[in-house]
């Protein structure tokens, strides 16, 4: 079967950059996929989303909340899918689930408003559920 599992979607949308900011300090990881840092405390500096839950987990670091993800933005992704057509979303990242999930699951503590923006979320997902639905109804 060539279908996807939720663990193979997380492993891509590990691969997308998120905004962090350091509590320690050290030089720059020279790694297969890149170079990141050096790392400064209080400074933000963009890494891959497995770097930043696994420095999180470890608490060094707050994870900046990706702009598409804050209440305002949300709200505005919802207003948008409310009034598009069927055939169209809103422009969020291609992983926007599994990120958002990852995010709140560590890091529910670095989001303004979290329990707002988790509503907010589920709200799109759900109109969006129900365009994908009604489309191939259509069809």
């Amino acid at each position: 079967a060539n279908r996807f599992t939720t663990s193979d979607l997380e492993f891509y949308a590990e691969n997308e950059h998120v905004s962090i900011v350091p509590r320690f300090a050290a030089p720059a990881l020279n790694l297969i996929c890149g170079d990141y840092g050096p790392f400064t405390p209080q400074r933000e500096i963009e890494v891959p989303l497995w770097l930043a839950i696994a420095l999180k987990q470890q608490m060094k670091c707050f994870i900046r909340c990706p702009e598409w993800m804050t209440v305002e933005s949300l709200k505005d992704i919802k207003e948008q899918e409310k009034s598009s057509e069927i055939g169209s979303l809103a422009d969020l990242p291609f992983h926007y689930m599994e990120i958002s999930s990852m995010i709140l699951q560590v890091a529910a503590d670095d989001i303004a408003d979290v329990d707002r923006v988790r509503s907010l979320l589920e709200d799109i997902e759900n109109l969006r559920a129900h365009k994908i639905r009604f489309g191939l109804v259509r069809t």
